[in-house]
């Protein structure tokens, strides 16, 4: 650590700053900063550059407190070197914290007094808003503040209750409190108003407010802050650190559990830790699958709307949770992704709520959110058929069906596959859990296949259409039958004109087969799916006669 001597201006090297008392000096970057090798040029060179002023002052007040030396981030660090601003910047907090006394130095406040403009100035100083500042401001045990002109203000706590409504910190971190008594959500929101002229930095300049060490990657933009987040997570099991927000007029529809800047945590004050029985922590860890992490989760109102419960809480109020959903991925079976993300919700703590093991992948470009999850059986729709093509899918929960009503109607999320559609069977259900629409490629005729599971009967289908003899007016009674064979055989409707102009009704014999396949390989979604085809008898082929020639 080098120190700048106080009489000479000279640059000193400590191999334990611990074993000298030194002042430090905090402030916002301008100018003609002095760096190292200004210093190293002379005492002539650098006294010429803008920024030497301010060295000076705290130099001339360091000496007026009985110390010899002064830390000044320009001028002290060589930043030519990755290896030592990357140790610097790991041990930054450390410096502030042993450091006897800090200089707040603002250098845009020209007033002193208890008058307003003095008081407007001192609030809308640009050493509230810097990232770097902030751990400046909490980690000395003194914090003396300075005018331009090095008028000396008042202290860090002369000025405890005005600091706390400009910075949203709480007035305890500002005095004696270990700010490790604060939850990672309140923490991350005192810098969710700051910022850096970097945009790696808004994770570097807060290292020290969770006590953990890191390398520096310029050049990684967003990815810093996510680095950040994980390696909090190795060494903290506090929940809050996924009770965030997004902002914006239009926030992500879906996001994993970690927020992509402090600034998400603006409306995350206020959030203590939640010790109930429901929230007790369990170790979670980021795996190539995503974050593993084992949690309380409750059901929502809504198809597949899960609600993952955090050890946290706003004050004394109810637990926080996060609104989850499950994805379907190729070889992860509990995999989820987290949906409204411009929400946080507050449940009553659960006390025999169920502990449910999940992944959670924090790059959700290339997952759907869906109402579904990994199944042994599924229904596998193929749009293969010349004369029947694979229209709609609807899942519907009800025991009746309104047909004529959209708003009971949604189009399932699925997982597809090229031309296939899979839907998942889940015995659960005890009824049906979905019908495709199937509709024909020369005429209007459609035909609807009721898909689903029975204790009675095992998986099930119900074939009809629109105008079916099981209707009963606006009404279809959802009538399943077991698969007593492979193919289903139905006479439809089909409503047509002549070409005179007249209209014609007719039948038309469809075949609905539905074959079993066993899938194979650890990597499936499903073990056994049931192919579902809709063909128009009228032109099923006919083997052709092959003449074998000598």
């Amino acid at each position: 650590m080098r120190l700048i001597n106080v009489d000479t201006f000279e640059l000193e090297e400590f191999m334990d700053h611990r074993s000298t008392r030194y002042a430090i000096l905090s402030h916002t970057w301008g100018k003609g900063e002095v760096t190292l090798v200004d210093m190293q040029r002379g005492l002539p060179h650098a006294e010429a550059l803008p920024g030497f002023d301010k060295i000076r002052g705290a130099c001339r007040q360091a000496a007026s407190d009985g110390l010899m030396f002064v830390w000044v981030d320009t001028c002290c660090i060589d930043k030519s070197s990755s290896a030592e601003l990357s140790e610097a910047i790991n041990s930054m907090f450390r410096w502030y914290s042993d450091a006897k006394i800090c200089y707040a130095y603002l250098s845009d406040v020209a007033k002193v007094g208890d008058g307003p403009e003095a008081e407007s100035q001192f609030r809308n100083s640009r050493w509230f808003t810097r990232g770097w500042t902030l751990q400046e401001l909490l980690a000395p045990k003194e914090v003396v503040f300075y005018s331009r002109e090095w008028i000396e203000m008042g202290s860090k706590e002369d000025f405890a209750t005005t600091i706390s409504e400009i910075t949203g910190i709480d007035p305890d971190a500002l005095g004696t409190l270990d700010i490790t008594r604060f939850s990672i959500a309140e923490r991350m929101s005192w810098a969710s108003s700051r910022v850096t002229t970097r945009q790696e930095d808004i994770a570097y300049c807060l290292l020290g407010l969770f006590a953990v060490n890191m390398a520096l990657l310029y050049g990684e933009g967003e990815r810093a802050f996510i680095r950040l987040e994980e390696e909090i997570i190795k060494n903290s099991d506090d929940h809050s650190i996924f009770a965030w927000t997004s902002l914006g007029e239009a926030p992500p529809t879906n996001s994993g559990l970690l927020a992509m800047s402090p600034l998400q945590f603006k409306h995350s004050r206020g959030v203590t830790l939640y010790e109930g029985e429901s929230s007790k922590s369990r170790p979670y860890r980021m795996t190539n699958k995503g974050l593993s992490i084992t949690i309380n989760v409750v059901r929502g109102n809504a198809p597949g709307e899960r609600f993952m419960t955090l050890g946290c809480r706003i004050r004394e109020g109810w637990v926080l949770a996060i609104c989850i959903r499950g994805v379907v991925a190729s070889s992860v079976s509990d995999q989820y992704t987290r949906v409204r993300c411009d929400e946080l919700y507050a449940v009553q703590p659960q006390t025999n709520g169920g502990w449910t093991k999940l992944f959670i992948r924090q790059a959700t470009s290339l997952l759907d959110p869906v109402e579904i999850l990994r199944g042994a059986n599924a229904f596998m729709l193929n749009d293969i058929s010349p004369s029947f093509r694979l229209d709609k899918v609807y899942r519907y929960t009800p025991d009746k069906f309104n047909r004529f009503s959209s708003k009971e109607a949604k189009i399932v999320c699925t997982y597809g596959r090229g031309g296939e559609i899979l839907v998942n069977i889940p015995k659960s259900a005890n009824h049906w859990v979905a019908t495709a629409i199937f509709k024909s490629t020369t005429t209007e005729a459609e035909v609807w296949v009721m898909l689903g599971w029975t204790d009675e009967f095992g998986v099930s289908v119900h074939v009809c259409q629109d105008r079916d003899e099981d209707s009963d007016g606006e009404i279809v009674e959802v009538d399943l039958r077991p698969l007593s064979n492979c193919i289903t055989k139905r006479e439809i409707i089909n409503e047509s004109q002549t070409p005179e102009g007249e209209a014609k009704t007719e039948l038309v014999p469809v075949s609905v087969s539905v074959n079993t396949h066993h899938e194979q390989g650890i990597d499936a979604l499903y073990k056994v799916l049931y192919k579902v085809t809709v063909t128009d008898d009228r032109y099923v082929a006919i083997p052709a006669a092959y003449t074998v020639w000598p």
